[in-house]
């Protein structure tokens, strides 16, 4: 199969796209880099093996295979050849713009995706609080993090999206009570080498909420990041959640753009 150079227009092969043009792919992600922020993380060095792009003019897509099922991104309103390749995967994992929803309910069903708006952080206008009480978690935090977040599977609350390698790879802060934790911010990644850092798995402890705990945490992680010169932080809330969204501006978060996440089912 034949797609377009993202530079040139010229017509280039699959394995172009799949690799050895690296700094195409990147050169069009950064024309919209905050909604791109994970595509463009996934050009680092621990993800790029699990990466096949798709190009076809001006649109770009991403089929992620480092998760179990499949992840699918794409630029703009269409998932250009991806789809053909995964219309017969019984499960995948999408993110995209709402205008692609058609396209992907050819094959897919898509009424359970989430609503979301993508946030970027506005670095003149970030505002770093104290991290009195907040500590830097690694590798060893792991049980008690997943503990926390086991504290809100009964309410659907707890993040869904979170494996060990994170911690050890990303930004992770956290805030104890008599040494048990009770908020956690993390990373969905965080790749020096890309400049970007998406933040996720924030989580407060259902019976400490409403102590600025989440703000300080994501705080913390937001000024590693900044401080490691990563310009590009991003992060995701859900569109109902005006008290999060809220939390988050004013520590100098943006809305960037609205979108649509979560896993889809093959129709039959």
């Amino acid at each position: 199969m034949e797609y377009s150079d993202v530079k040139t227009g010229a017509s280039v092969s699959m394995d172009f796209v799949k690799g050895t043009n690296r700094e195409a792919v990147r050169s069009r992600l950064d024309s919209d880099a905050a909604w791109a922020a994970y595509a463009i993380g996934d050009l680092g060095p621990a993800m790029a093996p699990h990466c096949e792009w798709f190009v076809d003019g001006g649109e770009i897509a991403l089929i992620l295979s480092a998760f179990g099922s499949p992840v699918v991104w794409a630029l703009g309103g269409s998932f250009a050849g991806a789809l053909e390749t995964l219309r017969t995967a019984d499960r995948i994992s999408v993110t995209m713009r709402e205008s692609a929803r058609d396209e992907l309910s050819r094959y897919f069903h898509t009424g359970n995706l989430q609503s979301m708006w993508r946030m970027r952080l506005d670095i003149g206008a970030f505002r770093s609080l104290p991290l009195t009480g907040v500590e830097r978690l690694g590798p060893a935090d792991v049980p008690a993090v997943e503990a926390l977040y086991r504290d809100g599977d009964a309410h659907h609350e707890a993040p869904d999206f979170f494996f060990e390698a994170m911690i050890a790879n990303g930004i992770y802060y956290g805030v104890r009570e008599e040494g048990e934790l009770i908020a956690v911010a993390g990373t969905h990644l965080a790749v020096d080498s890309e400049g970007v850092a998406a933040i996720g798995n924030v989580y407060t402890r259902r019976d400490r909420r409403c102590r600025g705990l989440a703000a300080r945490t994501t705080s913390a992680v937001a000024s590693e990041a900044l401080d490691r010169g990563m310009p590009l932080v991003v992060l995701n809330v859900r569109r109902e959640n005006a008290t999060a969204r809220r939390v988050y501006e004013r520590l100098g978060f943006q809305v960037h753009c609205a979108f649509l996440e979560g896993a889809v089912e093959r129709r039959p």
